[in-house]
């Protein structure tokens, strides 16, 4: 099961701006914006294992996540997670419901 390592950072505007700024100097190029709506499933059996599954729409996809957090000490947020693509969210959405 792949590991996801995940630290965030709250930044300044100016901060933004000096990084927008330098991601030119790597090439970066700006490809667009896209809309995700996240719909995060809990349970009993969920929350013994500090875990969670996550359905997430796109315009164009939508993916199925199980993310279960690793304990640990470090200050970055460290998690196993398995996800797959999915032909029907709000089918996926009823079964999990059903299932608790």
């Amino acid at each position: 099961m792949p590991i996801e390592i995940e630290k965030k950072f709250r930044i300044t505007a100016e901060q933004r701006d000096e990084t927008v700024a330098l991601l030119s100097e790597y090439a970066a190029e700006y490809l667009g914006e896209d809309h995700e709506e996240n719909t995060i499933l809990s349970g009993e059996a969920l929350l013994a294992k500090n875990a969670v599954v996550r359905i997430r729409r796109t315009r164009t996809r939508a993916i199925l996540t199980f993310k279960r957090r690793l304990e640990g000490i470090a200050d970055a947020k460290q998690q196993l997670e398995e996800e797959t693509y999915v032909s029907d969210a709000d089918a996926v959405e009823r079964i999990l419901i059903c299932l608790g």
